[in-house]
């Protein structure tokens, strides 16, 4: 049979985004929520990450009796989120879909999902408190972490050694002073590109402890001006100035371009970065390497994520790096 979803929907976050179970999910046979039919349970699900179709053939191969049917839509800011409100609007959206941290709230808000507390609190112990609390709104769940979008760089192996960079920088010291010994090596050539994504810039000044904003006294608390943010806009400010990076759009045809050519090194991005990159400069295939994204004290290595979302209030800015995980939003 398939479930009808009458109630609002659940939630599997992903890298920036959520697979969430939404209201209205169409159904087979009666039409009647948990009608009794032959055959297994069919769920469908929405998204568009890399990865999630084979996720699901592995998950119907051994499940069969709940069979789940992925469809690829437009990412979320591209219209994906339209599609799934207004098939909830209209009682037949899909019983699964892919939504953003940052944008489960506004789901929440329009009555869009189901609270899956009671099916999902069980496995709260796996993922640390910042992280789960993404999902969780007043108390309730709406979905599980499924990504995080830890942090690192992206380069090319091949070409860092033709430039004499022996390892990956490790500090962004080191990684100032590779960008200019590349530069100066040809000035077509850079090590990296500064983009226009925003998730990624907050993601760096997550990295330096920044806080972007807060609550007190029943009131938002929103401000860029602290000392952590300073440092890193100097930072990228001061390579720019000097005109050690890029700044092809980020995932715009012209940064795969020049990745392709050979004329920007390397990439700063969540690990969700990967599919895009191969699918993106397929003639560069095996010449990439993923090392720790470069830190500010080398004896702290805190790193950062994109999840979709500035860095967080009222905890500690700041991550322990850990290895990466799954693919993008």
């Amino acid at each position: 049979m398939r479930i009808r979803c009458t109630r609002a929907a659940a939630v599997l976050v992903a890298a920036a985004a959520s697979a969430t179970a939404l209201t209205g999910c169409g159904s087979s046979g009666s039409g009647q929520p948990g009608a009794a039919a032959n055959g297994p349970v069919k769920l469908a699900f929405w998204g568009w990450a890399p990865g999630y179709a084979q996720s699901v053939a592995l998950w119907n191969k051994s499940h069969p009796n709940i069979q789940v049917s992925f469809d690829t839509t437009a990412s979320g800011s591209k219209g994906g989120y339209t599609k799934m409100l207004t098939a909830v609007k209209a009682g037949n959206a899909p019983c699964l879909a892919q939504v953003g941290y940052e944008t489960l709230p506004s789901f929440a808000a329009a009555g869009a999902l189901q609270d899956v507390t009671s099916y999902a609190s069980g496995d709260k112990s796996q993922f640390a408190g910042w992280i789960w609390n993404q999902v969780t709104i007043d108390g309730d769940t709406y979905g599980m972490p499924v990504d995080t979008a830890p942090m690192a760089l992206l380069y090319r192996k091949d070409l860092f050694t033709k430039y004499g960079i022996t390892t990956p920088p490790t500090t962004w010291t080191q990684y100032a002073a590779d960008a200019a010994k590349v530069h100066k090596a040809d000035p077509s050539v850079y090590l990296g590109d500064f983009g226009n994504d925003a998730y990624n810039y907050a993601g760096l000044a997550w990295q330096a402890g920044a806080q972007w904003f807060g609550t007190s006294n029943d009131q938002w608390q929103v401000s860029l001006d602290n000392a952590a943010n300073q440092k890193v806009a100097g930072f990228w400010q001061g390579l720019e100035s000097k005109g050690l990076l890029k700044n092809d759009p980020s995932y715009d045809p012209s940064l795969y371009s020049d990745m392709a050519k050979g004329t920007i090194l390397s990439d700063v991005n969540a690990v969700w970065d990967t599919p895009i990159l191969a699918s993106s400069v397929k003639t560069t295939s095996g010449d990439w390497a993923v090392a720790p994204m470069p830190v500010w004290n080398a004896a702290d290595r805190s790193t950062a994520t994109t999840a979709a979302r500035p860095p967080p209030c009222s905890r500690a800015a700041r991550t322990p790096r850990r290895p990466p995980s799954s693919p993008p939003g």
